[in-house]
């Protein structure tokens, strides 16, 4: 599996891989407490936080250990959250997508659906993954809702 970046283009958003341009608009999303809930980390303070969360995703994709994406909201071009992809196995063709977030004001939008289906849809065809796992936290923490398998 080639995990170098690549943009991903739908009707509703695009997925960027993420950079320093996007952590103001992040940052912002990150400021309500419901947004950050499931993450492994906590909202961010300070922008500086946001921005120290984006380079250690940029240092992780240069090692090629994952991918992480902004999603930017086509209509606007802002970040409006973040997705990305984990627990990378080419051996067994599996990834994972975990850390998804998204501002409340994008909550019941088209925007979480299309953004599983555009990395589901590349990895699918482009890498031949055959399991794609998105574990899914509920109000019980881990396990709180079933796992979506592909």
């Amino acid at each position: 599996m080639d995990l170098t970046p690549v943009t991903l283009r739908g009707r509703y958003l695009t997925l960027e891989p993420i950079e320093e341009r996007h952590a103001p608009d992040l940052f912002e999303a990150m400021q309500d407490e419901e947004v950050c809930r499931y993450l492994a980390w906590p909202p961010p303070e300070r922008i500086e936080e946001t921005l120290a969360l984006v380079r250690q995703a940029r240092e992780q994709m240069e090692r090629r250990q994952t991918i992480v994406f902004a999603q930017v909201w086509n209509e606007t071009g802002r970040a409006i959250g973040s997705t990305r992809l984990l627990d990378v196995r080419p051996a067994d063709r599996q990834v994972e997508i975990d850390s998804t977030f998204l501002g409340r004001g994008y909550w019941r939008t088209p925007a979480n659906t299309e953004s599983k289906y555009l990395v589901l849809a590349h990895h699918l065809r482009g890498w031949g993954v055959r399991t794609s796992r998105r574990d899914t936290w509920g109000p019980t923490g881990p396990g709180g809702h079933p796992r979506a398998r592909a």
